[in-house]
């Protein structure tokens, strides 16, 4: 399905998303600080899915997973690197969730 999203491209490795062999990790491109309007989780799997073909109007920040958590692990910031927002802990949780149903490290 991230066939679709061709032309972008993750924002830390420069891979066009269309070229990664397992689905990107999207998290909401939503700008409030406020822990209650935080997202409750990361977008993958058939939730991507679904909100890539329903065409929503929701802007979707799209990584690779493993470059998105390599990133936030030697950052120390649990941040997302396009608007850097701090992410919910659903969102940490979604990331660690799909790196393990893709037995990723």
């Amino acid at each position: 399905w991230w066939q679709v999203l061709s032309g972008d491209c993750c924002p830390i490795s420069l891979t066009p998303l269309e070229e990664l062999t397992i689905d990107p990790f999207g998290l909401l491109g939503t700008s409030t600080e406020s822990p209650e309007a935080l997202p409750k989780e990361g977008i993958w799997g058939n939730a991507a899915e679904v909100i890539v073909c329903s065409d929503q109007s929701q802007t979707v920040h799209w990584f690779d997973g493993m470059f998105l958590a390599s990133f936030l692990v030697s950052s120390g910031q649990l941040i997302d690197p396009v608007n850097r927002r701090s992410l919910s802990r659903g969102e940490c949780k979604s990331l660690d969730d799909y790196l393990s149903a893709h037995s990723l490290p």
